[in-house]
């Protein structure tokens, strides 16, 4: 987009996922000289709105230090090149110095924020020659997520063999069973200041330096500290978790079909793209007519105007589709 042509900006760092793309993005934000507040970005050029993330990790570390009494600390970590990951990683490893636990490298595994680095992190934990862990620490949910899962599919009781935690309270972590411990960063309030400050920019107030959000360590079930829900509402728990990840599913295959589409330039690629995401949503059948006038690119270079005039009565199957 032009930015020019905003009153603000607002970047979220962690959105954006290919850090080349991130730069240039800040880069353009900036040039276009407008009130630009950054969301977990240490970036001098912009007002900033952060959490202090290697106290909330220490918070998280010690509490399975000190409370459980713990020595074997795995770690899933994000990618390195991120900040957020490294502040985390090294308070992971202040607070195992500090009680004398040594840090082995083959307790932390570097994953990508993304719930299948979990699962690899669980496995290669698993089939590592160390003393199995009692806590496996992710640096977000939905690797904890991932964890999980691999845990469970090998038969390891979560919390009584293994503890986990992960970090940002998705709204997954409080329904899902257990439920996560984790580290709440009060990600709406982070929100409403980083609007506030494009508010008051744009008043003429003069604002400087990093607003700080407070955050909260949330201690539940997945470290053996919580209070286990017991009958139905563990079921609907389960439920709900398993239905969110089938719409989950859809959901990307919806994304990933929509920009295809964007990008069709005749008829013949759209019957293929079409049919292609059909049986991937397993789609029962679907019928496309178009009007037997409709200009295709190719030949037409004026478009009736269907507006004012509308449709004729003839029309052609573009598509048919069955799924028997």
């Amino acid at each position: 987009p032009d930015f020019a042509m905003f009153d603000g900006v607002v970047l979220v760092n962690s959105t954006v996922g290919c850090d080349e793309v991130l730069e240039s993005m800040a880069r353009k934000i900036e040039m276009a000289n407008i009130p630009t507040v950054g969301v977990e970005r240490d970036d001098g050029d912009m007002l900033n709105v952060c959490i202090d993330n290697k106290m909330a990790m220490r918070e998280m570390v010690e509490h399975f230090v000190k409370v459980h009494g713990f020595k074997r600390l795995n770690i899933v970590t994000g990618p390195l090149e991120n900040d957020e990951a490294r502040w985390r990683l090294e308070a992971y490893k202040e607070v195992l110095t500090e009680n004398g636990i040594p840090i082995e490298k083959g307790r932390i595994f570097v994953g990508d924020f993304l719930k299948p680095s979990g699962m690899i992190a669980a496995e290669t934990f698993l089939n590592s020659t160390l003393e199995k862990p009692q806590a496996i620490i992710s640096e977000n949910d939905l690797m904890a997520f991932g964890v999980y899962e691999v845990l469970e599919k090998h038969g390891i009781c979560i919390p009584q063999e293994i503890a986990i935690s992960g970090f940002d309270d998705d709204f997954d972590a409080r329904y899902y069973v257990p439920s996560i411990t984790t580290v709440s960063r009060n990600q709406e309030e982070a929100g409403y200041e980083a609007f506030e400050r494009i508010l008051h920019c744009n008043k003429g107030d003069s604002l400087s330096g990093k607003a700080m959000i407070p955050t909260s360590l949330q201690i539940r079930e997945s470290c053996g500290c919580g209070i286990k829900t017991k009958g139905d509402g563990e079921l609907f728990r389960k439920y709900y978790y398993e239905r969110k990840g089938i719409n989950e599913l859809y959901m990307s295959i919806t994304q990933e079909m929509s920009a295809d589409l964007t990008g069709v330039e005749s008829f013949e690629k759209l019957r293929i793209l079409m049919r292609r995401y059909f049986l991937q949503i397993e789609c029962e059948g679907i019928y496309l007519f178009l009007c037997s006038k409709f200009p295709d690119n190719e030949n037409s270079a004026i478009e009736p105007d269907w507006f004012s005039q509308g449709y004729e009565g003839d029309s052609f199957l573009l598509i048919g589709y069955e799924n028997y």
